[in-house]
């Protein structure tokens, strides 16, 4: 912007400069004398070629000071090209689904840092984080916007971790008085599958799915009926079990892992975090369209260069007149 402001002005010095010229040269030439017979001077074909050069000139010379004009004022208006990008590349979408009933709270924490961690990781997924107990919230869709997912994945755990208002935002609505019982785990994997959009496009999906798999209560869904509902978004399951998960509902969540063809982690052995996203990585991405992204710039170079040349040619018109 400063850039083009200097040029505009440097174009409107240059101008003046040469408006300033031509009048001198005019004022020079303004000395006339009374003469007789001019007939027979108007008469020679010498004067009339004069007369056609001088004609010449003066078109030329208002044809010149136009283009300026007309360069200056379109440069100086700011024109704009807009474009819209549609970009494409290889990405994966990965929803994380957290389990915040009761018997969750001294694991969540933990999670929600094993959480932090693979989104500081990934590279170019869309994330997205459901939790759920009775019922499932999104606490945001799938997105590309990092800063925005560490944010509330931040906030969620030192809430938590403090026992704040931020905690409590976290977990509301996952509560569900009218529901028949807590802890619904088929029917927070069920919720989870259903933030995976664009159904009909080809895409590489990933649901990490973070449960110690105590049930209780009566759910709709049953773990394998919501395996069946994830089977069809296409996405494969890596389950994160917290360290003191029983060994039957381990055993079930690793088979719910291997039927997709994901795995299992727990807290604790090994570093899950990275483990995590070197097997969703490892998983082939699809080539997907990306967010459209429309970019707006000032495009003054041409109207500007042409108001430039038109007062080079000015000057020089003008200097040729003059001898």
């Amino acid at each position: 912007m400063f850039a083009l402001g200097w040029l505009a002005a440097s174009c409107a010095a240059v101008g003046a400069v040469a408006v300033l010229g031509a009048l001198m040269i005019g004022r020079a030439r303004g000395a006339h004398a009374p003469a007789a017979h001019l007939q027979r001077l108007t008469g020679l074909p010498a004067f009339a070629r004069a007369r056609r050069r001088a004609l010449a000139a003066a078109l030329a010379t208002a044809a010149i000071l136009a283009l300026t004009g007309a360069g200056l004022l379109v440069g100086i208006a700011r024109p704009m090209h807009t474009e819209t990008f549609d970009p494409q590349g290889y990405r994966r979408d990965v929803m994380l689904c957290l389990d915040v009933s009761g018997s969750m709270a001294s694991s969540d924490i933990q999670l929600l840092d094993s959480y932090l961690e693979m989104v500081q990781r990934f590279r170019g997924e869309r994330i997205g984080l459901t939790v759920f107990s009775s019922a499932a919230v999104s606490v945001f869709p799938l997105t590309d916007d990092y800063a925005a997912a560490r944010s509330s994945l931040e906030e969620a755990r030192d809430g938590l971790r403090t026992h704040g208002s931020k905690g409590t935002r976290f977990i509301a609505g996952t509560n569900d008085a009218s529901a028949s019982g807590s802890s619904l785990i088929g029917d927070g994997l069920a919720a989870c599958a259903a933030g995976f959009d664009r159904r009909g496009e080809d895409r590489a999906r990933a649901l990490v799915f973070a449960t110690d798999n105590e049930l209780s209560g009566r759910p709709l869904y049953s773990l394998p009926q919501a395996a069946a509902v994830v089977k069809r978004t296409g996405a494969r399951i890596y389950t994160l079990a917290p360290p003191a998960v029983f060994k039957a509902e381990a055993g079930e969540l690793a088979d719910l892992a291997a039927d997709s063809g994901g795995a299992h982690f727990r807290l604790g052995w090994g570093r899950p975090a990275d483990e995590i996203v070197a097997a969703v990585t490892a998983q082939e991405a699809k080539l997907t369209a990306g967010s459209a992204v429309t970019v707006s710039r000032d495009v003054p170079r041409v109207a500007l260069l042409a108001a430039l040349a038109g007062v080079a040619a000015y000057i020089v018109l003008t200097w040729r007149l003059r001898r």
